[in-house]
């Protein structure tokens, strides 16, 4: 892990991949928390105004049959999504993030997940 002297105080680090790929699993399978924590945490909602395919929970978010989180920061956008079914991880990194602030690892992840998971995905 290491320090990114210009972000804000909620993303001043980012991690290798190998890290990312170890937490991805712990963030599902609830290996840092008590079970009942856990447990709450994985009670995902739709969010307003999206589709029943994105939900959010407690600092984990579900995409389909994936649980992770995605995020951006300047330069920079990951994905880390676990797959409960396949007990399987899918991170990416992107070191890019336009002026339009999207995230250039979202659309991979979509791409990359349906050609390994084709029967797993919806999208």
């Amino acid at each position: 892990m290491s320090m990114i002297p210009f972000a804000s105080p909620a993303s001043p680090r980012h991690s290798p991949l190998a890290d990312l790929k170890t937490y991805a699993k712990a963030l599902y399978t609830g290996m840092l928390l008590k079970p009942e924590t856990q447990k709450n945490r994985l009670r995902c909602q739709s969010l307003q105004g999206q589709s029943d395919l994105v939900q959010y929970g407690e600092g984990i978010a579900r995409l389909g049959k994936f649980f992770g989180h995605n995020g951006t920061i300047m330069g920079f956008s990951s994905e880390m999504w676990y797959l409960p079914e396949k007990d399987a991880v899918v991170v990416i990194n992107v070191n890019r993030l336009d002026k339009d602030d999207q995230s250039k690892s979202t659309k991979l992840f979509f791409t990359i997940s349906k050609i390994i998971f084709p029967t797993e995905v919806s999208w």
